[in-house]
């Protein structure tokens, strides 16, 4: 019998691997020695689209204002559109009642809404092609499925080179240079030569904020100052003009380093413990590179002896910075660094409605939200001697950030809880100290004493305890308007009613400057 199946298809297109270096001729921008110009590469988008869904008849063009990149994917766009298109400059905090799109073809180039702003876009639009390179816009849409919604994320290229590729598949146009160096400012990467003091002065040369927001017009004059950048050589005297500002700013950007430097914090957020934070206020065009500076130097300094790679490396795994600015409208502007292979930034920004990469990343809150973020430093009760290489040694009235609390793991002593953290004063060393130093309890009701030589408690007392034993402690008892008294108490009453529970760090603080703990 004759096989009617038909002739077999035909095998997948083979990878290609091409020298995107090459191929759009910027060799001349690319150090010969350069290990990673192979990080450069063009995108094809026919497999990734649908055949009746066409560049050439997008309608609404979304872009983000706060990103240069994101408006050269919208000027991408414009050169092959033209003004038959609608464009509109947005950012993470735009509703979809402020742009047309009702029955519209839709692309966004470079930024991504909230999901619930995306399920409202995509129900009213006709259909939707998502142009992104954030690796949290990958994460937050992993389960977001519509048939009409067209994702294209790719993390290692920039908003504009992805738009380039995409409306301009046809035509036989490389990416123009200059979006290959804002792409590398915007990964954050540095294949192109003098990438870092590109990205440094691209901003201040190219004279673009602010971008354009709202419904903007086609023959705006943003888009007609980016086209006279990009000029007849691919933008290639506006990215020499770019590093020379970088350079005149580097001198400017030392100081602004060290100033932040000298004001920093070392802190821990609630939604990360395990990360630590190197916190400063600065309020400056360079943030970003005043961040990486501060991460790079907290890393230098954790080491335990000069050149001690896995010190480095450790502390590079588990180290971030975040600088911030207070801004109107009641809101904190956050800029996020950390080192390759250090934390994803963008897993810290995405928790608050932000976006970015794995080592940058940004995100906005209400400065009323702001400090609720942060675990509060704890007050240090008594003075805790270290009982091995992994334990602290601490004095009464030291601060310290605790990770993890209530840990029973010292062999010697079972009963005991534990908790991991460092002291403020020396951020670089981590350590166990015993729960009970940094945790101030009070009575919630009355605790009947359990037996002999275990004392009761009446609602309200206060306890600082340096012992324990199963359900009970050892240690000072507070009460108003008597003078402490040392003694065994029970930690839960008879038959679980009543317990003792911790004070928030604040209040322990006002308690021990209004009450006498010299003997604890």
């Amino acid at each position: 019998m004759a096989d009617s199946s038909g002739p077999p298809p035909p095998p997948p297109r083979p990878p290609r691997h091409l020298d995107t270096i090459a191929l759009e001729g910027l060799d001349d921008l690319v150090d010969s020695e350069c290990s990673n110009r192979d990080v450069v590469k063009s995108l094809e988008f026919e497999d990734m689209i649908p055949s009746d869904v066409h560049s050439s008849d997008v309608e609404v063009v979304l872009f983000d204002y706060n990103s240069v990149d994101s408006f050269a994917a919208a000027y991408a766009a414009k050169k092959a559109l033209g003004s038959s298109v609608i464009y509109y400059g947005v950012n993470l905090d735009t509703i979809v009642e402020d742009v047309d799109i009702q029955g519209r073809n839709v692309v966004m180039l470079g930024v991504c809404w909230p999901v619930e702003a995306m399920h409202e876009l995509v129900s009213e639009c006709r259909w939707l092609i998502l142009l992104d390179n954030h690796i949290s816009s990958a994460r937050e849409l992993e389960n977001f499925r519509y048939p009409n919604f067209f994702p294209i994320i790719d993390i290692d290229m920039g908003a504009g080179a992805l738009a380039w590729n995409f409306f301009h598949a046809t035509k036989a146009e490389h990416v123009p240079a200059l979006f290959r160096a804002l792409e590398d400012a915007e990964l954050g990467r540095k294949v192109l030569r003098d990438a870092h003091t590109f990205e440094m002065g691209y901003e201040a040369a190219f004279e673009l904020d602010p971008l354009p927001r709202g419904d903007v017009q086609s023959d705006d004059d943003s888009f007609e100052r980016f086209e006279k950048l990009i000029g007849d050589d691919g933008g290639r005297s506006a990215i020499q003009e770019a590093i020379e500002q970088g350079r005149s700013l580097e001198p400017g950007l030392k100081v602004q380093c060290t100033e932040a430097a000298a004001q920093q914090a070392i802190a821990a957020m609630r939604e990360f413990p395990a990360w630590r934070c190197v916190l400063a206020n600065v309020s400056s065009p360079l943030a970003g590179k005043i961040a990486e500076s501060l991460c790079e130097g907290f890393i230098a300094s954790s080491s335990s002896a000069p050149g001690d790679k896995d010190d480095k490396d450790d502390a590079a795994r588990r180290c971030f910075a975040a600088v911030f600015e207070v801004r109107s409208r009641g809101h904190v502007r956050v800029i996020l660094r950390s080192a390759p292979g250090g934390p994803d930034v963008s897993e810290i920004a995405a928790v608050y409605d932000g976006i970015g990469h794995g080592t940058r990343a940004f995100f906005s809150l209400r400065t009323d939200v702001w400090d609720t973020i942060w675990v509060q430093p704890e007050l240090v009760l008594w003075d805790v001697r270290s009982r091995g290489a992994s334990c602290l040694s601490l004095q009464k009235g030291d601060s310290v950030v605790v990770a993890r609390a209530g840990e029973r793991i010292v062999r010697e002593c079972p009963f005991d809880e534990w908790s991991w953290g460092y002291c403020t004063s020396d951020p670089a060393n981590e350590g166990w100290i015993p729960t009970l130093a940094h945790t101030l309890l009070i009575a919630t009701s009355r605790l009947q004493s359990q037996g002999k030589g275990i004392q009761e408690l009446e609602e309200g007392d206060t306890i600082i305890a340096r012992r324990q034993r199963g359900n009970f402690l050892m240690g000072w008892r507070y009460r108003d308007g008597t003078a402490p008294t040392k003694g065994w108490y029970p930690r839960d009453g008879v038959g679980g009613v009543g317990k003792l529970r911790p004070l928030h760090a604040s209040t322990s603080r006002s308690f021990v400057e209004s009450n006498d703990v010299s003997m604890v």
